[in-house]
Protein backbone atom coordinates (compact mmCIF):
# COMPACT_ATOMS: atom_id res chain seq x y z
CA UNK A 1 0.00 0.00 0.00
CA UNK A 2 1.08 3.44 -1.30
CA UNK A 3 -0.35 6.63 0.25
CA UNK A 4 0.69 9.99 1.51
CA UNK A 5 -1.67 10.52 4.16
CA UNK A 6 -2.71 9.48 7.27
CA UNK A 7 -3.89 5.30 7.02
CA UNK A 8 -6.17 3.00 8.71
CA UNK A 9 -5.98 -0.29 7.80
CA UNK A 10 -8.48 -3.49 9.44
CA UNK A 11 -5.91 -6.25 9.41
CA UNK A 12 -2.33 -6.50 7.84
CA UNK A 13 -0.74 -9.54 7.13
CA UNK A 14 -1.66 -13.24 8.10
CA UNK A 15 -0.80 -15.26 11.07
CA UNK A 16 1.06 -18.31 10.74
CA UNK A 17 3.97 -18.83 8.23
CA UNK A 18 3.72 -15.52 5.31
CA UNK A 19 3.44 -15.73 1.67
CA UNK A 20 4.16 -12.66 1.35
CA UNK A 21 5.33 -9.54 2.85
CA UNK A 22 2.61 -7.18 3.43
CA UNK A 23 4.00 -3.50 2.96
CA UNK A 24 2.67 0.06 3.81
CA UNK A 25 4.34 3.09 2.82
CA UNK A 26 3.48 7.15 3.29
CA UNK A 27 4.63 10.25 4.28
CA UNK A 28 6.67 11.09 7.10
CA UNK A 29 3.67 13.27 8.55
CA UNK A 30 1.51 10.38 8.50
CA UNK A 31 -0.10 8.16 10.39
CA UNK A 32 -1.06 3.77 10.20
CA UNK A 33 -3.34 2.14 12.01
CA UNK A 34 -4.11 -0.75 12.50
CA UNK A 35 -7.30 -2.74 13.74
CA UNK A 36 -4.98 -6.05 14.21
CA UNK A 37 -1.02 -6.31 12.28
CA UNK A 38 0.92 -9.23 11.92
CA UNK A 39 4.25 -10.04 12.35
CA UNK A 40 6.76 -9.33 9.15
CA UNK A 41 4.04 -6.78 8.31
CA UNK A 42 6.97 -3.87 6.94
CA UNK A 43 5.69 -0.49 7.70
CA UNK A 44 7.83 2.70 5.77
CA UNK A 45 6.82 6.38 7.43
CA UNK A 46 9.01 8.93 5.33
CA UNK A 47 12.58 7.40 5.39
CA UNK A 48 12.31 5.23 8.23
CA UNK A 49 10.67 2.08 8.70
CA UNK A 50 10.21 -0.96 10.87
CA UNK A 51 8.99 -4.66 10.73
CA UNK A 52 6.20 -5.63 12.96
CA UNK A 53 7.43 -8.51 15.25
CA UNK A 54 4.76 -9.92 16.90
CA UNK A 55 0.81 -9.32 17.05
CA UNK A 56 -0.57 -6.27 17.80
CA UNK A 57 -3.94 -5.08 18.29
CA UNK A 58 -5.18 -1.21 18.22
CA UNK A 59 -1.37 -0.01 16.78
CA UNK A 60 -0.76 3.38 15.39
CA UNK A 61 2.94 4.21 14.47
CA UNK A 62 4.10 7.56 13.26
CA UNK A 63 7.17 9.46 13.46
CA UNK A 64 7.82 10.98 17.02
CA UNK A 65 9.59 14.23 17.45
CA UNK A 66 13.00 12.77 17.14
CA UNK A 67 12.23 11.34 13.88
CA UNK A 68 12.04 7.71 14.95
CA UNK A 69 9.04 5.54 14.50
CA UNK A 70 7.16 4.82 17.99
CA UNK A 71 4.38 2.71 18.42
CA UNK A 72 1.22 3.73 20.76
CA UNK A 73 -2.30 1.76 20.86
CA UNK A 74 -5.65 3.17 21.17
CA UNK A 75 -8.81 2.52 22.12
CA UNK A 76 -12.31 1.85 20.97
CA UNK A 77 -14.62 4.08 22.04
CA UNK A 78 -17.80 2.70 22.23
CA UNK A 79 -21.67 4.92 23.36
CA UNK A 80 -23.06 3.88 26.43
CA UNK A 81 -26.50 1.60 25.74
Amino acid sequence: MLTNGDIFIGEAGSTGISVGKVKVKTSSKAIVSFDKVHPETFVQIGNQSYIIEKDMERARICLGVNGKIEIRYFKIHTEPK
